[in-house]
This record gives C-alpha cells, sequence and structure tokens, in this order.
C-alpha cells in the first residue's frame, strides 16, 4: 500500500471516531495509528478531569476554612458524621462549576458544624442536602428559598409598615432571576426530596397577604384596649394573682392601644391556667378582662391593608401575586428542603428573625 493512501487511511478513520460515525481500517498500522491518538486523547481529557477537580477542591477548602476556628473544627471532627458530611461535599463540589453551589456547600458544613448535638433527622437531612446541591438550578433553588421564607421567616420588626420593608429587603435577592411562570418546579423539587407535594397543608390556600398578617402578626386582628381599659384590666388581673397584670402589653402594630399577651383568647386564657387556680369569682374577672380586649370583626379589612402595604413595593407585589395564582398544590418542605432553604438565604443575609435550623427541622 502506497504511504499516501496509508495516510489517507488514517485520517478518514480518525475523522470517523471524532465524528462517531462507522471505522473500517483495513491497514493495521492504520488501527495502531487510531487506537495510540484515542488513547492520548482520552489521556489527556482523564488528565484536565483530574486537574479540575483539583481546583474545585482547592476552591472549596478555601472557603470553608475561615469560616469557624480551628477550635470549632475541632468539636465537629469530633463527630463521626461530619467527617461524612466533609466527603460528602467535597463530592458534590467536584460536579459543579457554580461559585454559588460551593458558597452553598461551605453554609451547610458551617451550620451543621454549629451544631453540637445534632438529632438524626438533622444528620440524615444535612447529608442528602450535600448531595442535592449541584443537581438543582439556581433559580429552583431560590424558588424553594421564597417558599421558606413565606411559611417560617419573621422579620423582627414589630411596626407592620417598617416589617414589610424588611421583608421587600430580604426576598430581593431571591425574586431578581423571576419567579416560574408555572408549577414545573415542583416536580424538580419533589424528586429530589426537597419538598412532599403530595401531602397537603400548609397554608397555601391563603393568599400570602393573610398569610403574612395572620401567622407572623397575629395582634394584628385584635383591636386591643386604649390605656383607661387596659388600666381596669391590669388591676382585674392582680386581684387574680400578682404579677399577672404583666400580661398586659403594647400593641405592636397600633401604638395607641394595648392587648392580652397571646396569640388569641384561648392562648389567653391557657396562660392563666397554668398559673393560677380558677374560682367562680376568679373566673368571672378574667371573663371581664377578655371582654376589655377587643377583637376585630373585620379581618378581611386588615388583609387589604396588608395587600396595599406590600403593593407599595414592587418585589414583595411581584412575590404576592405569584404566591396566590399559582394555585400552589398542598404541600410541606422536607427536612432537606429546609436545610437548603435555610443555608440559601444565610449565604446572602443573616437570618435575622428567623427560628434556629435545628427548631425548624424538629418541627418538619
Amino acid at each position: 500500500m502506497a504511504k499516501e493512501t496509508k495516510s489517507k487511511q488514517i485520517q478518514k478513520a480518525t475523522h470517523g471516531y471524532q465524528a462517531g460515525g462507522d471505522i473500517t481500517v483495513n491497514d493495521t498500522d492504520a488501527f495502531v495509528e487510531l487506537l495510540k491518538s484515542t488513547e492520548e486523547k482520552l489521556r489527556a481529557e482523564y488528565n484536565l478531569a483530574i486537574a479540575r477537580q483539583s481546583i474545585q477542591l482547592e476552591k472549596f477548602t478555601q472557603l470553608i476554612i475561615p469560616r469557624l476556628t480551628r477550635e470549632e473544627y475541632r468539636k465537629a471532627f469530633e463527630q463521626p458524621d461530619y467527617l461524612l458530611n466533609v466527603t460528602e461535599a467535597q463530592k458534590s463540589a467536584i460536579r459543579t462549576d457554580s461559585e454559588d453551589d460551593l458558597l452553598l456547600l461551605a453554609d451547610i458544613l458551617e451550620q451543621r458544624a454549629q451544631i453540637v448535638q445534632p438529632t438524626p433527622r438533622h444528620k440524615m437531612a444535612t447529608r442528602k442536602a450535600l448531595d442535592v446541591v449541584g443537581q438543582l438550578s439556581q433559580d429552583d433553588l431560590d424558588t424553594l428559598t421564597l417558599l421558606w421564607y413565606g411559611l417560617y421567616m419573621t422579620p423582627q420588626v414589630n411596626i407592620f409598615e417598617q416589617s414589610i420593608a424588611v421583608l421587600n429587603q430580604h426576598i430581593a435577592p431571591f425574586i431578581n432571576g423571576g419567579i416560574p411562570k408555572n408549577d414545573s418546579w415542583t416536580a424538580d423539587l419533589d424528586i429530589l426530596d426537597c419538598i412532599n407535594a403530595s401531602s397537603g397543608g400548609i397554608n397555601h390556600l391563603k393568599s400570602f397577604a393573610q398569610l403574612f398578617a395572620e401567622h407572623k402578626y397575629p395582634g394584628y386582628f385584635v383591636i386591643g384596649m386604649d390605656a383607661e381599659e387596659a388600666e381596669e384590666a391590669r388591676k382585674l388581673l392582680k386581684s387574680v394573682k400578682p404579677g399577672l397584670e404583666n400580661l398586659v402589653i403594647k400593641h405592636s402594630l397600633n401604638a395607641d392601644n394595648l392587648l392580652l399577651f397571646g396569640a388569641s383568647e384561648e392562648q389567653f386564657r391557657e396562660i392563666i391556667n397554668n398559673n393560677v387556680k380558677l374560682t367562680e369569682i376568679r373566673t368571672k374577672k378574667i371573663d371581664e378582662v377578655v371582654t376589655l380586649n377587643k377583637y376585630s370583626s373585620k379581618i378581611n379589612d386588615h388583609i387589604n391593608e396588608a395587600k396595599k402595604a406590600l403593593s407599595k413595593h414592587e418585589e414583595l407585589e411581584k412575590l404576592n401575586d405569584w404566591w396566590n395564582e399559582s394555585k400552589l398544590p398542598g404541600m410541606t418542605m422536607t427536612p432537606v428542603g429546609i436545610v437548603l432553604a435555610y443555608s440559601n438565604f444565610h449565604k446572602s443575609l443573616p437570618a435575622v428573625g428567623c427560628p434556629s435550623l435545628p427548631s425548624l427541622l424538629s418541627g418538619s
């Protein structure tokens, strides 16, 4: 065979390999040449992959190290499962090209290291969350965070208008990419065990304005008492048992009024029952006190006020519209979803006013 013909066969065979087509090599030298070039190509790709992994692990390590003190790391590694968490995080770090994913992995490890005695649920949720990182798009993760925020987050500001402003500041980073226009995101999160889309029941049939006003600020539905009524309530409570007068507190949403401690009349009466043995006379006095603490019969008016407050902020109005129009199915957030959403929020903003992660997981 002429040298030129052999060269053309090699070129043709190599081209067939690269294009994924059928390869026919009739010459032994051409076949050996093809194997050699293929081996070199695979070796180069392998070396690139190893180098990339080393770079990712180094970047990830540099993100983790400054987060905790040497003593905090020592205590964390005394727990056998923490090393498994670090290994799981490293595997996910290698799989992703996203800087946001690396930051999320680092924050999950940081949160886990700060829990001295995690529950089995916390341990499992952390490990599974570390594995999920990189498999969720940032948009899905931000949507999960918005869902978590609506259900669990409470701004620490008591004045209603100010709390709305804080809420807007908190959710803005997670809404900039846009909110899903359909419910397809629920399937992705359900498959990865971040939500349970078929278990039903966490307030999603309520509008966002009602959820915010009612569950974040139960006193918003209580008119309360003016100064004269509050003084009478204090005297009655003190006559039942000294110290109970302290259950008359400032109305966080109406500076001119006061109200009884507790989210409802039932809760207030439960507090009384836990602190004093009620006689007939004492019960009558408590009834008088409850009568002084007026409850609003215009709940819809209060919700409309909340809607107006939300509409003053562009990002909150978007969230309100999405929450109300997407017709979310009844669902619950799983421990895995809570860990991911908590850290996704925390890596952008301090979780001010949020329950601790262990308490969130204990109630999930």
